[in-house]
């Protein structure tokens, strides 16, 4: 976590740093639910995927892999047992979406705008171990910001939804 903190603050203090190349969106984010199927099967939970889109982006596919990593692995983190997360992926407009959504409890809606602030936790008596240090939202958000993209989140009863957008690019798909 650290490199990729490390890795978004050089992008950001110089955006030339970024290793911007062709991302196939929909086989990083198969290879990225894979990578997840064990942590998610040890919690008992399914990952439902849908993913209808065959566009490419241009971007750093790290950064990119990290912003999905963290918001899929949260999802998977907060899902009740036996529940599933469902990750969606699609083609809106010149631009590739991204949703996944867990159900589990949400967030209070006081603190929806918080989320994706650095070392934020909604439950702050969680400790690292359980709940993290509150900087995988924020490096998502970051990673996404850095490809002229955009992440929101919100509740989605039951449950949490975390929807990132990037521009796609004018390349064909590979």
């Amino acid at each position: 976590m650290v490199a990729t903190l490390l890795e978004v603050n050089r992008s950001e203090s110089d955006p030339s740093s970024m290793r911007t190349q062709p991302v196939p969106v929909a086989s990083l984010t198969e290879e990225i639910v894979e990578d997840s199927g064990g942590e998610a099967e040890v919690r008992n939970i399914r990952i439902e995927t849908q993913i209808h889109c065959s566009t490419v982006v241009e971007g750093d596919p790290e950064l990119l892999r990290r912003a999905l990593e963290n918001v899929l692995r949260n999802a998977i983190r907060f899902a009740p047992a036996g529940s599933c997360v469902q990750v969606r992926v699609h083609d809106s407009n010149g631009r590739v979406k991204i949703l996944v959504r867990d159900y589990g409890p949400g967030v209070p809606e006081n603190l929806l705008g918080r989320i994706f602030d650095p070392f934020f936790r909604v439950d702050e008596s969680r400790d690292s171990a359980a709940g993290g240090v509150g900087l995988g939202l924020s490096i998502a958000r970051r990673a996404v910001l850095l490809h002229q993209g955009e992440i929101t989140a919100r509740n989605a009863a039951p449950g949490f939804q975390v929807s990132i957008t990037i521009p796609v690019s004018a390349r064909d798909p590979l």
